[in-house]
């Protein structure tokens, strides 16, 4: 009886597996009339290996080019590098589209989701109200001291790694200058979610905090692939999932430090988050969740563009010459540089965020659960369908971007070879990122105080970085080794 069961089982696996095959590549499934490849309409199988090497941007730009703005990248899956569906995915309040399940794989069971991942529409329209309130012009501006803060102990820092005139080797240090940006970014953070708790600037990363979220948000990502798999994730052995743990634990821990504090002393994000201000307080998961969420959205993204921003700049030397020009004229305080009309710095950083957006792979959208399906373009997209708009690939289209390999901050400047419409470095709608405005804000104040301090240069080596940046979410890239010496002329 045991053989010919065994036999049974094979022949009915066998059968199963080729009738989904063959059903994925007939044209009688819903998405047979878009281009991509065989292996990527069979299963995501590929596509998960890819996006655990951190090339998923580059390999899903390539597939762009080949096959054009629309390409089947999974079963049911789509990846979309047309700016007319920008509006349509990421739409507004009464919108036919939501987050799609593949967000599932970035909530902890005992958590629950963060505003991110919150599927439902009129719940995160709920939340997103919340998190406005931390995000108001008003909030803004009392955040300004704490971002000139750091960022005057990120100077004080690097100062303290140039040698000694007496040595007679110059005042110049080779320094990596990403972890110190990370470093920057996620004190700034502490800050501006907590009122304080963190020194990394000063102490390093000695208590792992940054390379616990940095892996965390690796593993969430791989498996958003999976949707399927997300109700047996706990039952993976723990080195798989580790860090991903790991990440809402450390979450808790900042909570109850902030609990600790004395309450309303500081109007802090945690102050709008948790109903200190006045309003009903969510339930502990959410904030759990979501204070997970600041430290790997309010630190990456930061991070990640300082860093992409000082490659590009330090690449060409005319760009160099130019921003220290308008950092140079800009008010001697670092905190009026927040506000000042800095135009080129302005274009650097917007070009920065076109040709290397902190969120290469954006995020994915599915017609409203229950919808049967949206409209998207010329197209009806079925209910289950992941839609993503790619950035990384769209903000590089020749045929928006003329030249979108080179880094050419004048194009926002004379408005030539630009389209606004075409970029969606932090998404779009109601859905975008909350936290645009922060992130220009840590931006200015970060670059004018570090090109008023240094002399800054490239590193021999450094100069094909790019090729290092990997998409986990959050773009990463390795080393950034640069030359940088002390300036002598004003200092904030």
């Amino acid at each position: 009886m045991g053989f010919p069961l065994l036999v049974g089982l094979l022949c009915f696996w066998a059968t199963l597996v080729t009738s989904v095959v063959a059903y994925r590549l007939s044209p009688l499934h819903p998405l047979a009339r878009f281009p991509g490849p065989m292996l990527e309409k069979i299963s995501m199988l590929r596509m998960t290996w890819i996006t655990s090497t951190g090339r998923r941007h580059i390999y899903i730009r390539q597939l762009h080019e080949r096959y054009g703005p629309f390409v089947r990248v999974g079963p049911n899956a789509l990846s979309v590098s047309d700016k007319d569906a920008v509006k349509t995915v990421f739409g507004s309040p009464g919108s036919a589209w939501q987050r799609s399940v593949n967000y599932d794989s970035g909530k902890n069971k005992s958590v629950g989701s963060h505003v991110l991942n919150e599927r439902d529409v009129v719940r995160h329209a709920a939340r997103r109200r919340v998190w406005a309130r931390a995000f108001s012009p008003q909030a803004l501006r009392a955040y300004e001291v704490d971002v000139v803060r750091r960022a005057d102990m990120l100077a004080e820092a690097l100062e303290g790694l140039l040698p000694p005139p007496s040595l007679g080797h110059g005042k110049e240090a080779e320094v990596d200058i990403s972890p110190w940006l990370s470093r920057f970014a996620f004190d700034v953070m502490g800050d501006l979610a907590f009122g304080g708790g963190f020194d990394t600037l000063i102490d390093g990363d000695s208590h792992g905090f940054i390379s616990t979220l940095t892996k965390g948000t690796r593993f969430g990502t791989i498996s958003g692939n999976l949707p399927w798999l997300t109700p047996y994730l706990s039952l993976l052995p723990a080195p798989a999932t580790d860090d991903f743990q790991k990440m809402f634990r450390f979450a808790r821990t900042r909570l109850d430090w902030r609990r600790a504090q004395p309450k309303g002393e500081k109007r802090d994000i945690f102050y709008y988050l948790s109903g200190e201000d006045g309003h009903e307080a969510p339930p502990e998961s959410e904030l759990v969740a979501d204070t997970a969420l600041l430290l790997v959205a309010g630190a990456d993204t930061t991070a990640s563009a300082l860093t992409a921003l000082l490659y590009f700049v330090l690449k060409d030397p005319a760009v160099y010459s130019r921003l220290l020009q308008d950092v140079d004229a800009a008010p001697l305080d670092s905190q009026s540089a927040a506000t000042a009309r800095l135009p080129f710095l302005d274009a650097v950083i917007s070009e920065t965020l076109r040709i290397a957006p902190p969120v290469p792979s954006g995020g994915r959208r599915s017609p409203l659960d229950g919808s049967g399906g949206a409209q998207l373009g010329d197209w009806f997209i079925p209910e289950g369908t992941a839609v993503t708009v790619n950035p990384f690939s769209m903000q590089r289209r020749g045929d928006y971007f003329p030249t979108s390999d080179l880094f050419n901050p004048d194009r926002w400047l004379t408005g030539e070879n630009a389209n606004s419409e075409a970029c969606i470095p932090f998404l779009a709608g109601n859905t975008s990122c909350i936290g645009r405005q922060l992130a220009y804000q840590e931006l200015r104040i970060a670059v004018c105080t570090l090109f008023r301090h240094f002399h800054l240069r490239l590193a021999a080596g450094s100069e094909r970085w790019e090729e290092t940046v990997q998409d986990f979410t959050m773009a990463r890239g390795g080393p950034l080794r640069i030359i940088l010496g002390a300036r002598v002329t004003k200092k904030s």
